[in-house]
């Protein structure tokens, strides 16, 4: 295979790992976000499938996002043997003097994307820690082990190694690359508790009329 074929596959598999990642995260953020409508509240709130699954969607965003930055503490280059799509090992490959140097972007260029991700690594390793102890393997002292990554770190980092695949995939190949989610699972959810939450506002606002009539209207859900 022609080393710019390989270069298209592994950004092609980096942009498939992205993508999980992006997805999970949205749907946590969605499921956890506020709502002014009571009935979509009570979806969210009272549905045990959606508590569930913003513990399994977090769970696929934590795995897909260490590897994507995971690094050796003292040793961030040596990245190889653990994750072959990790982004630091992928700079490195796509330096001047790395294996796919002769496609690559400006080394000062790359050398941003790495400081940003340095800013980054009290997360990373917090992702790390959950990864390790809490979903990769059952560790006896995972009781320990607490999520302190918030959405927007998350999205943060997400944020960096989109724009640095969108540089390197337009230096070589002239042309862009979307990490919109389009009529995807994240915006699909949203669709199926608004359906939810609709037929459950049906219900109730039968009784209206009678709950207004005993001046017990206020004990209704709110509706946005």
């Amino acid at each position: 295979m022609k080393k710019k074929e390989e270069l298209s596959q592994e950004i092609l598999r980096i942009n498939h790992i992205l993508l999980k990642a992006q997805e999970a995260v949205e749907i946590v953020a969605y499921l956890l976000e506020p709502e002014t409508d009571d009935y979509r509240a009570y979806q969210k709130r009272m549905n045990m499938f959606f508590d569930y699954s913003i513990a399994n969607y977090w769970q696929i965003a934590v795995m897909e996002l260490v590897k994507l930055f995971y690094f050796k503490p003292g040793k961030k280059e040596e990245t190889d043997n653990r994750e072959k799509f990790n982004i630091r090992h992928f700079i490195k490959k796509v330096r001047r003097d790395g294996y796919f140097g002769e496609f690559a972007v400006q080394d000062s260029t790359l050398d941003k994307w790495l400081v940003e991700l340095d800013h980054n690594d009290d997360v990373i390793k917090n992702l790390m820690e959950q990864r390790d102890k809490l979903y990769a393997h059952e560790d006896r002292n995972n009781q320990t082990v607490v999520n302190k990554t918030s959405l927007m770190e998350a999205r943060n980092l997400l944020a960096i190694a989109i724009k640095l695949i969108k540089a390197i995939n337009l230096a070589t190949y002239q042309q862009g690359i979307s990490f919109d989610l389009i009529n995807s699972p994240a915006h699909n959810l949203k669709f199926v508790i608004e359906m939810l939450a609709d037929k459950e506002r049906a219900k109730m606002e039968a009784y209206r009329p009678i709950a207004r009539q005993y001046g017990l209207e206020d004990e209704l859900p709110k509706q946005s």
